[in-house]
């Protein structure tokens, strides 16, 4: 069957009770619900990268992550955004995706949680 791997990608704001962010939370419960596969987490606003507090494997990009996946080969990828509506941030990673998405065998999307 291949490596199968989930990415989750998002803006990262952060809650201010915990510190985590959004998309760390909903990597920490994919990991749980999907054992065996990869579950990585990336970033799409360029200064959510760079502030302060960021552990270093916070700090890469969609394409980033999809790169290293790919490397490593894998050939089932699901792309889950951490966006609630299908707005920019939504297209931004798909125009990311786009740029490395041959790299891999299989694609596949989730919708932002508000999208239908």
């Amino acid at each position: 069957m291949g490596k199968q791997g989930l990415l989750v990608a998002g803006l990262g704001v952060r809650r201010q009770q915990t510190g985590e962010t959004a998309v760390g939370a909903i990597a920490s419960s994919m990991k749980s619900a999907f054992p065996g596969w990869q579950v990585e987490q990336a970033y799409l606003e360029p200064a959510a990268r760079r502030s302060e507090g960021r552990q270093e494997q916070e700090l890469v990009s969609p394409a980033q992550v999809i790169g290293r996946m790919a490397d490593r080969g894998m050939t089932r990828l699901v792309i889950q955004p951490a966006c609630l509506l299908c707005g920019w941030e939504y297209h931004r990673l798909q125009q990311e995706v786009a740029e490395q998405v041959g790299r891999l065998g299989k694609v596949s999307w989730g919708a932002p949680l508000l999208s239908g």
